[in-house]
This record gives C-alpha cells, sequence and structure tokens, in this order.
C-alpha cells in the first residue's frame, strides 16, 4: 500500500476549477479539536460523498510537505482566527487504497 509522509500537495491544484466547492470550512472543526485528547480523525462516508477531496484538503492545510498559503488565502478556512497556527505545521501520512489497485 503506498504511504506518503509530508507528500507534496500539487494534485490539490485539480481540484480548484470552475467546479470547485469550497470544504475548507470544515478545518475549523479539525482545528478545534487538535489539541484535545479526540485528536484522532477518519475520515469515513459512503462512496463518492468526498473522502478523497477531504483527504487532499487536509493533507494540503496541515502537512509540512508544501506551502499552500496562498492556495488557502482564498478559502472560507483562512477567516478563521487559527488559521496560520495549524498551517503546514503537523507531520502527515497518507494512505491511499485506490492506488494499490492501479498497482501492475
Amino acid at each position: 500500500m503506498p504511504l506518503y509522509l509530508n507528500n507534496d500537495t500539487q494534485d490539490l491544484k485539480h481540484y480548484y476549477g470552475d467546479l470547485f466547492v469550497d470544504k475548507s470550512g470544515a478545518l475549523k472543526v479539525f482545528n478545534q479539536i487538535l489539541e484535545t485528547r479526540e485528536h484522532f480523525v477518519c475520515v469515513s462516508k459512503p462512496h463518492c460523498f468526498g473522502k478523497t477531496h477531504m483527504a487532499a484538503l487536509i493533507n494540503a492545510y496541515y502537512s509540512k510537505g508544501s506551502n499552500t498559503k496562498a492556495f488557502f488565502d482564498d478559502l472560507e478556512i483562512s477567516k478563521d482566527k487559527n488559521y496560520l497556527k495549524h498551517l503546514g505545521r503537523l507531520k502527515i501520512a497518507s494512505m491511499s487504497y485506490l492506488k494499490v489497485l492501479e498497482m501492475p
């Protein structure tokens, strides 16, 4: 299974187009629980409900892997008082089962 630590978030640009839906407001909830005992989060929803999009958003926001401030400056999360406190501050491990299926 591919595992990436602080991987580059260039694939997030793929979502930023005419049909982009700003779900960055959900990051406010993650910021609130980040420093509590309940800081582990599982992104699980039924098929086709945006899990991959949300995981890419989480990775891009929290990961030390790349500088995404310019991307998030125009989104809803930038209005949150803790926006810069958590941006690019964490080590993120990403796993994708879809990429396993693509392997030869």
